[in-house]
């Protein structure tokens, strides 16, 4: 149930990117501030449908995985622009920080913990 939540969250996104990429970026931007090109922000909303079209036909844990390592790497990616550039900053800010949110939902889906195998058994077998 929670992977549908997932696909339904990116494909949301990813519709509301493609098709209205001007006024997506300029209200995570800011609305007197730059904003990125609209084939960048199109090229994220395609990534974003794409996954959750797959997470959608196939919502187990490796696409799970899968979905929140691609999104931490375009988390981690945004925090050059963040730093380097001024110009887009609070855009690059926001994109990571959904990102990194997304993320995390994601693992946590896929029942990704942190935690060794062995520190799970063990809390299993002194529950």
């Amino acid at each position: 149930m929670r992977a549908t939540w997932i696909a339904a969250g990116h494909a949301v996104l990813g519709a509301v990117l493609l098709l209205r990429p001007r006024t997506a970026a300029r209200r995570a931007g800011g609305a007197h501030r730059p904003v990125p090109p609209a084939w960048l922000v199109r090229l994220l909303g395609a990534r974003s449908v794409v996954q959750a079209a797959a997470t959608a036909l196939a919502p187990g844990a490796p696409v799970l995985i899968a979905g929140a390592a691609v999104d931490a790497t375009h988390a981690l990616s945004m925090l050059p622009v963040v730093i380097a550039s001024p110009r887009y900053r609070r855009v690059a800010a926001v994109s990571s920080a959904a990102a990194f949110a997304s993320a995390a939902a994601g693992a946590a889906a896929a029942g990704v913990t942190g935690r060794r195998p062995a520190e799970c058994a063990d809390e299993r077998m002194h529950a």
